[in-house]
């Protein structure tokens, strides 16, 4: 009599085939990590439907990602509402706990998403909920990743600084540091702990975290390869 024994783990399936106590048959299958929530994907801006505030973006699976205003980081808005550009500043001194996490209107206009995003522009965004059915993946740029001297702003191109470092000397060297550090298209709030840090402590920790951004995209890059 055959008999089937089957383990199961969350990276492989196992199933051996014996007949009359000897083992026939072992087959293994491994189960790709597939879960896009939390992934972070750099997506290509296919539509933007004004009437109801929302973007598609393709994030390279089969239904095209879902992107609604209420989901616009509020310092994005803001940044692209007012022309900003990598090297302005508009005053904005981050405390601690001032790191962009909610979306809200911005400072002088209600958030519009023709102004905010436009059709074929590249944007790195965070899956929030798993494509379910028809709909793709709902989508959010309600993300920073926290270190221990920066918090890193993938989608906002400005420098904050803590303005519990007071002296102007330590502001213009952090702010000098990590201007020629971080990658293009991006921003930073520094810490009130990088004050009298070492640069290459500072570069480290910026450098760790962009590691972890590009990481997560190469493992999605990997699952789809597994997948189709």
């Amino acid at each position: 009599m055959k008999k089937f024994l089957i383990n199961t783990t969350p990276w492989e399936t196992r199933i051996a085939i014996t007949e009359r106590n000897q083992l026939e048959n072992i087959y293994f299958d491994a189960i790709p990590n597939n879960r896009l929530e939390r992934s972070f994907f750099r997506g290509t801006v296919t539509k933007v439907l004004p009437g109801i505030q929302t973007a598609f973006v393709e994030i390279g699976q089969e239904k095209a990602g879902f992107l609604h205003i209420s989901e616009i980081d509020r310092e994005l808005a803001i940044t692209r509402m007012s022309d900003l550009t990598d090297d302005q500043d508009d005053g904005f001194e981050a405390d601690e706990c001032a790191v962009p996490a909610q979306p809200a209107p911005t400072r002088h206009e209600k958030p519009d998403m023709n102004k905010i995003l436009k059709e074929g522009e590249a944007i790195l965004v965070e899956v929030s909920k798993e494509p379910i059915g028809e709909k793709g993946a709902k989508l959010t740029t309600c993300f920073t990743l926290p270190g221990r001297f920066v918090v890193l702003m993938p989608n906002i191109p400005r420098i904050c600084i803590s303005k519990k470092i007071g002296q102007a000397e330590e502001r213009n060297r952090l702010r000098e540091i990590i201007q020629k550090s971080l990658p293009e298209g991006m921003g930073a709030i520094i810490r009130t702990t990088a004050e009298d840090a070492l640069e290459k402590e500072v570069v480290r920790d910026l450098n760790r975290l962009f590691k972890n951004v590009l990481m997560q995209q190469q493992r999605q890059k990997s699952c789809m390869r597994i997948l189709i």
